[in-house]
């Protein structure tokens, strides 16, 4: 092998990403951050959703930790209930879209409401005056 060739098989190759424009290295460009995530499956959404509030209307789920945070999961689907509850709740969200209960006992995804949107604002500015707080005064994160 000719050193050129030799020295051209070494340098990597690149190839324009079909999501960003930018150049990637050949064959990473499914890695990139801007390609569009995977629709999820409302329907099957609907149907965990469901099955995780009977469990909090029965009681079979493990309360939250004092400060707040989600019990650890000992492998049992009582302790990963509220996390699990919250997951669905904020994939929603990241469409514009909430769980909204009806008289059957079942839920559906609707638009946010404008009062939802109002309540997670405030809960978001709340959580980002608290982490400011903490790293300002106590050095922290």
């Amino acid at each position: 092998m000719k050193r050129d060739d030799q020295q051209a098989a070494e340098e990597p190759t690149y190839e324009q990403c079909p999501y960003c424009g930018d150049f990637h290295p050949t064959g990473t460009s499914e890695q990139c951050p801007q390609k569009p995530k995977a629709a999820w499956n409302h329907q099957r959404a609907l149907e965990d959703y469901t099955e995780l509030m009977r469990r909090v209307r029965v009681g079979a789920y493990v309360e939250l930790e004092m400060d707040g945070s989600f019990p650890p999961d000992d492998g049992t689907p009582e302790s990963s209930t509220l996390e699990s509850l919250h997951n669905l709740e904020e994939l929603a969200a990241r469409d514009g879209l909430e769980f909204v209960g009806n008289e059957q006992g079942g839920y559906s995804l609707e638009p946010m409401s404008d009062a939802t949107k109002a309540a997670r604002r405030e809960a978001q500015e709340y959580l980002d005056q608290q982490k400011y707080m903490t790293h300002h005064y106590l050095g922290g994160e």
